[in-house]
């Protein structure tokens, strides 16, 4: 999803209910794919602490 909104994400605004909308079947599409193993996540989140 980074790269398909790369450059237009700032068209976006939180205060536009079509642009929630937009955004909102946009993470439901890749959070779908990547459940359904058609989509390899591109991020992992790694909690540690120092030795």
């Amino acid at each position: 999803m980074q790269f398909m909104l790369d450059g237009i994400a700032g068209n976006f605004r939180h205060d536009d209910e079509d642009s929630r909308k937009v955004l909102d079947l946009i993470f439901k599409i890749e959070d779908t794919l990547v459940e359904s193993g058609d989509l390899p996540p591109h991020f992992a989140m790694i909690v540690a602490k120092p030795r």
